[in-house]
């Protein structure tokens, strides 16, 4: 008797598992579900909608270079490739900080602007001297690094015992 039980219980746990998972694949059926489908994000209650982030990729467009988090950008990337995902990804991370910095600077009572002074105050200011002696002072080595990729890993792990002299 205690088989049986041992067995059928592992059973009904899988059956309410895997009744969990399909329950939760379901399609969107209320207005609010449909509306969180269209959302790319959600700050403080505010929707960062796939149209918000469609409108900032197309304003990037006229652009020659700019700045995402940090990432240069020459221009916007091929749809095709797999690099406009990620670059998606930025532009949805900016917009995301873009409305944090704004939420703050409106609970503060000031601009935008006014709060990056505010910010940037206390920072002091840095020269290409200052820089130059920082690395001068740190012995920086400068390395040149080149990626090569390969199908495997067994084949890159050869390729290292290989390149290693061992």
């Amino acid at each position: 008797m205690k088989t049986i039980v041992f067995k059928i219980i592992p059973f009904f746990a899988l059956l309410i598992c895997l009744g969990s998972f399909w329950a939760g694949c379901g399609t969107a059926n209320t207005a609010e579900e449909i509306q969180t489908h269209n959302m790319v994000a959600e700050v403080n209650g505010k929707a960062i909608t796939k149209q918000d982030l469609e409108n900032k990729i197309e304003s990037l467009k006229s652009k020659n270079s700019f700045e995402l988090n940090g990432k240069s950008y020459k221009q916007v990337p091929d749809q095709s490739t797999s690099e406009y995902i990620l670059f998606q990804k930025d532009v949805a991370v900016a917009l995301v900080n873009d409305e944090v910095i704004s939420t703050e600077a409106n609970k503060m009572g000031v601009s935008v602007s006014n709060l990056f002074d505010r910010v940037t105050a206390s920072v002091p200011k840095t020269t290409d001297a200052d820089v130059q002696a920082f690395y001068s002072a740190n012995n920086f080595r400068t390395f040149h690094v080149r990626h090569i990729v390969v199908a495997d890993l067994a084949t890159a792990q050869e390729g290292a015992i290989v390149n290693s002299g061992v």
